[in-house]
């Protein structure tokens, strides 16, 4: 049941539905609380506690892929919600700075307390995360560069340009913190001890200075990624770099101002509000205390294992454990107050790289600060997409596209080397009249002969409703006076329609029910009185010598020697194939114009001409244009190791390649809607989610515990408005003795020897109380909670015995065990 909503949804509490109670969406939802004044017993069985609903707070998510390509991460916040086109920045798609709604683990609301000193604060502050107005920062591009970005590729662009800065993180508080500015040390008396809960973390105030205005100028503070009490003799295994340590705490000092460690079995000793590296494993102290009894010595001590020393100075650099954080910069906000009150608003920390960083799709960056939050590049969402693709060898290519309703259209190209230079490209697949391709505008000779031959095989490029059909003249009977079509284009049959050779045209003829129709005149130009007429097939053959079949209307859009025709359904391009001569169909450009509402469309194209050899392929010398609105990106090299091949990219996202080198071939590929950056900012353990097809998968991320979730008894004035843990009975938690009643004798029920597991219904919320007689039996219980999966709980009540952490056992109360009883006699009798 973990992940599930809580008991509200329940018939009753019940122990072995533990821990899932507690989980909301896969996180703890609830306090931890132990007494104030609670033996060092009760601090370690929380902590354990803690630990384990750590290691069961897991979300799950179903993620749906779809078709196409999606990219998410399965924890943060994703930058722009969809609109990161290409050369957008984080700050032009996420103008607005980042706070708790964005990031609730990271940016959450903090309280800070403050009863140190000569003055106490209980102020809320705000924690956000900005990335300002600078224009190239952390850009989407396409990018090759031979050392920082060999392949060339999508990228998150992290520039170092002076005067950028990739983001500014900012903590402020809703009031001033009051502290005593007289002099450095009363500063420190009011606030060193004090902590702050910053991108989740908890750190702990240690060092304050203050300038000559009384001005805060520097403060110094620790964190742990481990923060644990041990007991005396208390072990705990710590990995770091793959490697396990073992450290044990022994011992306090009599003022408790400084705890004893072994680590590996070499021992050191650290003061109180100090961090040390013993064996490679960093150890801070933030809390001791020496507890003496007549059995033995209990002394406790609360360690940051994996400790960090963060020092904030006034327009100085971050340092970290005595390095300085490069292109970091801190600024302590504060200033006025009156008499020796100073006031202290927060702080502000940015951030610029020091060299350009350039994010594949897939990585992350992690910040060097904090180190607690990273940017994630998550590749790109891509839909479908169609080709658009030119190539050819010696004196002949082809060139291929989809047709508005998704059939490929494949057109033949020939070079004519006998032309001036640069030799010039037909449609066709040989110079032959009967092998050419026309359009609109062009004719198709006759022989000297005056015979039709030679247009027989023609083929025309015909555009009905935007739809391209290449058909192809079959047959020219001119004893029935009839010609024969065939559309190539989708493999039809042969479609003879008399059209009346004999008369003077034009001829109209149906492409197919839905398509539409086209026609075609036949002209002399040597008639008598040197006008074009109509041919006479029925005449002299010297009459037809100087005749020729004209296209004069083949379709819609045309004009001009420019078909103009839009591709695939779904892709919706405007295409035009440009001719210098619509009466010979010289090839002189191909472009296409984007369709999109989101970024500037771009009609992109290239023109092709013959090697002037006639050898090196037909798309010789190309130029890809940028035809029409500026913008787009490139070209770059493929590779370091390719500069044969460059590529370019419009803003939309269509993918440019083309061969520079031996100048034959190009490749198109234009996704039907825009490429999309998926950027994200996220927690460290946060991972990419990258599908392709359709299908579910399911992902799981550890939901760390708030650091606020663990309270003193006398920081919680309800206990019973949420849900809660509370350790320790009524004589040592008052939140224990509100919970039972507050009874007169705070040791009323409880066993000599034993420890009880309880749960209280609050109305929706829940609330378990793990206590014993004494505070070894109290250890016993939270063992067995913390454990829990190696017992068999259950009801709303167990009791726990046994004579040491190594010798327990659990069962039901003796009352339901009697109950039970007197249950089965009395059914044993009936």
């Amino acid at each position: 049941m973990v992940g599930m909503t809580l008991m509200g949804a329940m018939a009753a509490a019940d122990l072995a539905d533990y821990p899932s109670m507690f989980i909301e969406d896969g996180k703890f939802n609830g306090l931890l609380v132990v007494g104030k004044n609670a033996a060092a017993e009760d601090v370690v069985g929380i902590t354990n506690i803690a630990m384990s609903l750590q290691a069961v707070s897991v979300k799950k998510t179903a993620v749906d892929t779809g078709a196409g390509t999606t990219v998410a991460v399965d924890d943060g916040y994703e930058v722009g919600d969809e609109d990161f086109y290409y050369t957008e920045t984080i700050q032009s798609v996420e103008p607005a700075e980042l706070d708790s709604g964005d990031l609730p683990d990271l940016l959450t609301d903090g309280e800070y307390n403050d009863n140190e000193g000569d003055n106490d604060n209980d102020e809320t502050y705000e924690q956000t995360l900005a990335f300002p107005t600078d224009p190239d920062q952390a850009a989407f591009i396409l990018y090759q560069d031979d050392d920082d970005a060999p392949e060339a590729g999508n990228y998150l662009w992290l520039s170092d340009a002076s005067g950028d800065t990739l983001y500014t993180y900012t903590l402020e508080f809703d009031n001033p913190i009051q502290f005593n500015n007289e002099t450095a040390s009363d500063a420190g008396d009011d606030l060193e001890s004090t902590s702050l809960d910053i991108l989740g973390m908890r750190y702990t105030i240690t060092d304050v200075d203050t300038d000559s205005a009384g001005d805060i100028d520097k403060i110094t503070l620790m964190a742990g990624d481990t923060v644990i009490w041990l007991m005396q003799g208390d072990e705990i295994t710590v990995t770091v770099d793959g490697v396990d340590h073992t450290v044990e705490m022994v011992d306090v000092d009599e003022d408790a101002t400084s705890c004893g460690f072994k680590v590996d079995g070499d021992s050191t000793w650290i003061d109180v509000d100090d961090t040390e590296s013993k064996n490679g494993v960093s150890i801070g102290v933030t809390d001791a205390r020496a507890v003496h009894s007549e059995a033995q010595d209990a002394d406790i001590c609360e360690v940051n294992l994996g400790a960090s020393e963060l020092i904030l100075e006034d327009g100085q650099e971050v340092d970290i454990n005595g390095d300085e954080v490069d292109g970091s910069l801190v600024t302590l906000n504060g200033g006025g107050g009156s008499g020796d009150d100073g006031e202290w608003d927060g702080f502000d920390i940015s951030f610029l790289p020091e060299d350009d960083l350039y994010l594949a799709p897939g990585e992350s960056w992690v910040d060097p600060v904090f180190g607690h939050f990273k940017i994630v590049f998550a590749g790109v969402e891509t839909s479908s997409h169609e080709m658009i693709e030119a190539a050819g060898s010696g004196d002949s290519g082809e060139l291929k596209f989809l047709n508005s309703d998704d059939e490929e259209i494949v057109l033949d190209l020939i070079v004519d080397d006998t032309a001036a230079s640069p030799d010039v490209v037909y449609l066709g697949e040989d110079l032959a009249p009967e092998d050419r391709i026309y359009v609109e505008g062009a004719a198709c000779d006759f022989n000297a002969s005056g015979d039709v031959e030679d247009c027989t095989g023609a083929r025309f490029l015909a555009v009905i409703s935007n739809e391209a059909h290449l058909i192809e003249i079959t047959d020219i009977d001119l004893g029935n006076l009839e010609m024969s079509f065939e559309d190539l284009t989708y493999g039809a049959t042969d479609n003879d329609v008399d059209v009346a050779l004999g008369t003077a045209g034009p001829w109209t003829i149906a492409l197919g029910e839905g398509v539409g129709n086209i026609q075609l005149s036949c002209i002399n130009t040597t008639a008598a009185g040197g006008g074009d007429v109509a041919c006479d097939f029925a005449g002299s053959a010297t009459a037809m010598r100087a005749a020729h079949i004209e296209f004069t209307n083949l379709g819609d859009n045309l004009g001009g020697g420019i078909l103009d025709m839009e591709t695939s359904e779904e892709g919706d391009l405007d295409l035009e194939i440009d001719l210098t001569d619509p009466t010979t169909p010289i090839l002189s450009e191909f472009n296409f114009t984007e369709r999109t509402d989101t970024v500037a469309p771009l009609k992109v194209g290239f023109t092709l001409t013959g090697a002037d050899d006639g050898t090196d392929g037909i798309v010789d010398d190309i130029e890809f244009a940028w035809n029409g609105a500026a913008g787009g990106q490139g070209p770059f090299d493929m590779a370091d190791d390719n500069d044969d091949v460059v590529v370019r990219a419009t803003n939309k996202g269509t993918w440019v390649e083309y061969n520079v080198e031996d100048d034959d071939m190009v490749s198109i590929k234009h996704y039907y809607d825009d490429v999309i950056a998926k950027v994200f900012v996220t927690p460290l353990g946060a991972e990419v989610i990258a599908s392709a097809g359709e299908g579910v998968i399911e992902t799981e991320q550890v939901q760390k515990i708030s650091v606020g979730a663990v309270k003193l008894d006398s920081e919680v004035s309800n206990i019973k408005s949420q849900h809660a843990v509370v350790v320790g009975g009524p004589c040592a938690n008052t939140a224990a003795a509100s919970l039972m009643g507050n009874p007169a004798n705070c040791a009323e029920g409880f066993v000599e020897g034993e420890g009880v597991i309880k749960l209280f219904e609050n109305g929706d919320n829940v609330a378990m109380l793990v206590a014993g007689y004494s505070a070894l039996d109290t250890r016993k219980a939270t063992q067995v909670v913390a454990e829990y999966d190696e017992y068999d709980l259950e009801g709303m009540e167990m009791v726990v015995s046994g004579t040491s952490l190594t010798d327990i056992s659990v069962s039901a109360p003796v009352e339901e065990v009697e109950e039970e009883a007197e249950e089965e006699a009395e059914e044993e009798e009936a």
